[in-house]
């Protein structure tokens, strides 16, 4: 770069004894050598890419250049050798002479300011670079750890996931949740199915929207039921609810608004059935001295039951009823469930232990009796 601005960016150190003083008819353009952060010479001459590429070494002889100085009694000496590098090697190519120097504002202006030979400053910058590298790699390190320490969180969370009839915590996992369940996801086959038997027969005008935005995502045997659609076998839909309110919000209403479209997509009958007597078992109170609030829960069904029915069934072919009324018709096959399964089989899907009423461990039999046609004699 030109002399006179390399002096005045990073001031006259970066000169040595034979060019403090220019020479008349000299080139003004100085060559700083810049190598791995530490400035170890500034050489007058070009800079050279490997030692391969000097040709010989001239020393300079004369006044001011090389020479000895001594006494006739002395016992030391001053010597100093002048010499100059010349790029004359018969292989040196183009690319081996190139200078090596990076731009001018990308030299460490620090490094420059020692006048003496920089090898202090050199350690300096080394073990401020180690230490910038060791930094890096510490940072490095605790951001992996941080990471894996995220993932096994996630994964614990994972195994925490608890979905049942009485709790839903956890991190959920769909599709681990489909495989416990034993259920299969609905494809785009099966839903294009589904279009041509409901909207393509016109009883509907397009699909539902929980099927369209995936809300309803798996099945159990949704398959069969569009086989009994296409042989025209009879068939009807069962769904129920547990009333533990005076009134129902959304999340309640969601598998009502879907399942009145079911109703009015395969124009089947309805069975909607009224648990009063399970919210009684698993959230009622008994005491000796006060007794039971069984009565609290009928009531509860009643004021459900409007919320249902504006949902927009078809009157002519729902038959909606409460267990506690009802469940005389159901009987018989309440008992046949119950003699097919184990209390070990309820315990392991319900999760009841020692501490559950025997109301709990024989409910699932109750609700279960609905699945069949028997259990409505006409």
């Amino acid at each position: 770069m030109d002399r006179q601005k390399a002096i005045e960016k990073f001031g006259d150190c970066i000169l040595d004894q034979s060019q403090k003083k220019p020479k008349k008819g000299a080139d003004n353009m100085i060559t700083i050598a810049w190598i791995g952060n530490v400035i170890l010479a500034v050489p007058p001459g070009p800079v050279y890419s490997s030692t391969k590429s000097v040709g010989r070494i001239v020393l300079e002889r004369g006044n001011l250049t090389s020479s000895v100085t001594a006494g006739k009694k002395a016992r030391k000496c001053e010597v100093v050798l002048k010499f100059h590098c010349t790029g004359d090697h018969p292989e040196l190519s183009e690319s081996d002479a190139a200078a090596s120097s990076p731009p001018a504002d990308e030299i460490n202006t620090q490094s420059l300011l020692a006048a003496a030979i920089r090898f202090p400053e050199g350690a300096t910058l080394k073990q401020a670079a180690e230490q910038k590298e060791k930094a890096a790699a510490e940072e490095a390190a605790a951001a992996q750890k941080q990471e894996a320490a995220a993932s096994e969180q996630k994964n614990k969370k994972d195994e925490e996931m608890v979905v049942n009839a009485f709790e839903v915590s956890g991190v959920i996992d769909y599709n681990k949740l489909v495989d416990n369940f034993g259920s299969k996801l609905i494809s785009e086959e099966l839903l294009a199915r589904l279009e041509r038997l409901t909207v393509g027969r016109g009883t509907v005008p397009r699909l539902h929207r929980f099927l369209r935005r995936n809300i309803f995502f798996s099945h159990r045997d949704l398959t069969r039921l569009l086989d009994c659609v296409e042989k025209n076998e009879p068939f009807y839909l069962y769904t129920g609810r547990g009333p533990s309110s005076g009134a129902m919000h959304l999340g309640h209403l969601v598998p009502f608004l879907f399942t009145q479209w079911l109703q009015k997509a395969f124009n089947c009958p309805l069975v909607i059935q009224m648990t009063d007597d399970e919210k009684f078992l698993f959230k009622g109170e008994y005491s000796d001295e006060s007794g039971d609030n069984l009565d609290y829960f009928a009531n509860l069904t009643i004021e459900n039951a409007r919320d249902i029915i504006a949902c927009g069934f078809d009157p002519e072919k729902t038959f909606l009823f409460s267990d506690l009324r009802y469940v005389g018709s159901m009987y018989p096959n309440i008992v046949r469930i119950w003699k097919s399964v184990t209390s070990n089989q309820v315990n392991n899907i319900f999760g009841f232990d020692g501490s559950a009423n025997i109301g709990k461990i024989a409910f699932p039999a109750i609700q279960a009796a609905p699945s069949f046609p028997s259990s409505f004699p006409v």
